[in-house]
């Protein structure tokens, strides 16, 4: 532990960096933040003028929320920073983990490997060959058979694929932030409204659209059912056009487009006269305005228009249908920015101003068209669909193995390890087996674990050959420590505090490879009996300072230091 903080006390600033910006605990500082901000975001309403914040709340958290941009928190600088921040993250840990993911990918899973470590997850023996329908009904397709320091390994895998899960799940929240925030910056919003025949400009787009029809279906009782308009998009840079129908909740695309049937009100055509002669025509929708040719100081404003109009004397002005039985328009006239008349007039009927005339004719319904372009929208498909498959491959595609050999007195050894759900698997194992009629020897104690002639791995986990990933996904810089706390591939001390040269031995009290204390302080010249009473191969030292034989007996066997049967050895 002592050279491992040495270790990270040499790192130079450029090395300690690099480890913060790609850690764990700067990733969850600033979700937290976010989060908070997120929360606040949306209990505050967003992107009203400073006089609503003043009215709405106290003086000082009005200002507060202003000062500190809250009224427009998903876009203010600070925001955009931790986004930044948060991506920055995502990037130097995914850049960081790919090796070493790509490594486990390509070498850990191979029968060297688990020859090597040991690490299985349950092992049984078999008397007898193992039927090879077992295989295949344990999901695996493929089997290969080397030999390992004189020893033959059937060996097989199964959903390889599983290990990439914590990574690209990084890698999709990353596009999909990215994503979100170019959109913020490229996305076109704007909207565009017309009775049947009108053609306008789409602003920002170079394109035209025009209003080919407008339906409303009503239902029996007269209640909406659905909007339709049909429309035409025109490129004015290719000449190309398409054509189609917009509904509620089915919009249509034409040139990166989405097009929304949004809303729908009244229009008029609206004539003007001087002199009875027609001077000018226009079709004015609820809250347009139109003037004189010659007198632009003179306006009207459509301001409302009542199908089947109705005054009551509580409630004002109200329609009792939308079927065109006595429509009436609102309006109001400005002389110089002055009101001189506000009133509601029958259609068809004149509105006179000295020399001027205006008459309200031919009502009609308008559509209001909502136009959308966002050219980073299948950018964050793809991320939100990267992210999906993440989670599939992180939490239902486990990675499982399943290895055989042969022990010294003849009996098939079967191990299985999974990446995730070993309990699953074990499971499916035993079942497996039974069905298939093999009968099963239940090994406890040292040979459920250690069935090789190399030390094997202690319950803690024990260093892997590869970094471990720590629960966000990044890779751990130094080895695991065990359930004691102590570094793997450092010196641990005995019970009377003296360091050994050498790993001790684990909680099972297997024998160490190298010289240990015993209870009294006294150093052992050999590997020294574990507590079970197991013979070392060299002559120890006991409790008192006598040297015990060369080998003991316990429960009248001998056994190896791995707790293995003498006859194997």
């Amino acid at each position: 532990m002592e050279e491992k903080k040495n270790r990270q006390k040499k790192r130079s600033l450029p090395g300690r960096l690099w480890s913060f910006l790609h850690s764990m605990k700067l990733a969850v500082v600033i979700l937290i933040v976010l989060a908070v901000v997120c929360t606040f975001g949306s209990l505050v309403t967003q992107g009203q003028p400073e006089s609503y914040y003043l009215n709405t709340y106290q003086e000082w958290l009005a200002k507060l929320i202003l000062r500190l941009g809250f009224d427009r928190v998903f876009t203010c600088w600070w925001f955009v920073a931790l986004a930044a921040f948060l991506c920055v993250n995502l990037l130097l840990c995914s850049i960081s983990r790919f090796p070493q993911v790509l490594r486990r990918f390509q070498k850990e899973y191979n029968p060297e490997n688990r020859a090597a470590r040991r690490d299985a997850d349950d092992t049984v023996a078999v008397s007898g060959a193992l039927p090879e329908e077992l295989w295949s009904r344990m999901g695996f397709k493929k089997k290969q058979t080397v030999s390992v320091d004189g020893r033959e390994y059937t060996y097989a895998v199964r959903n390889r694929a599983g290990v990439w899960g914590a990574w690209l799940c990084h890698l999709g929240m990353l596009v999909i932030i990215i994503g979100f925030g170019l959109g913020q910056m490229l996305s076109l919003e704007t909207s565009v409204y017309g009775v049947p025949g009108m053609t306008k400009e789409i602003p920002g787009t170079g394109c035209t659209l025009r209003i080919d029809d407008f339906d409303i279906a009503l239902r029996d009782d007269e209640t909406v059912e659905q909007y339709t308009a049909a429309l035409t998009v025109a490129d004015a840079a290719s000449g190309r056009e398409v054509s189609g129908t917009a509904q509620v909740n089915a919009p249509m695309d034409a040139f990166g487009m989405r097009l929304y049937q949004n809303s729908t009100g009244w229009a008029c055509n609206v004539k003007i006269y001087k002199d009875d002669e027609l001077q000018k025509e226009q079709i004015l929708c609820a809250g347009e305005t139109i003037s004189p040719d010659d007198m632009p100081e003179l306006v009207l404003v459509f301001t409302r228009f009542y199908p089947d109009y109705y005054y009551d004397r509580t409630v004002g002005p109200m329609t009792l249908s939308s079927a065109l039985k006595n429509p009436y328009a609102i309006f109001a006239l400005y002389y110089e920015g002055e009101v001189i008349a506000m009133d509601s007039i029958g259609v068809g009927y004149n509105i006179d101003v000295d020399a001027y005339r205006f008459v309200f004719e031919d009502p009609q319904q308008y559509t209001l068209i909502q136009i959308l372009k966002d050219p980073t929208m299948h950018f964050v498909a793809f991320g939100g669909l990267l992210t999906l498959l993440a989670l599939v491959l992180a939490f239902y595609v486990r990675t499982e193995e399943l290895w055989m050999y042969a022990d010294a007195g003849g009996r098939q050894i079967l191990c299985m390890r999974s990446r995730k759900g070993a309990e699953l698997m074990k499971d499916r194992l035993r079942t497996t087996l039974g069905k298939l009629g093999v009968k099963v020897d239940e090994l406890t104690g040292d040979d459920a674990g250690h069935m090789a002639d190399r030390s094997a791995s202690d319950d803690a986990g024990h260093a892997a050959e590869e970094p471990v990933s720590d629960d966000a996904g990044h890779a751990a810089e130094e080895p695991a420590s065990d359930d004691a706390g102590h570094a793997a591939e450092e010196p641990v001390s005995d019970d009377a505090g003296h360091g050994a040269e050498e790993p001790a031995s684990d909680d099972a009290g297997h024998a160490a490879e190298e010289p240990v204390s015993d209870v009294s302080g006294h150093g052992a010249e050999e590997p020294a009996s574990d507590d079970a009473g197991h013979a070392a191969e060299e002559p120890v030292s006991d409790v008192s300072g006598h040297a015990a034989d060369a080998s003991a007996h316990a429960d009248g066997r001998g056994t190896d230091p791995m707790g293995q049967d003498s006859a194997e050895q």
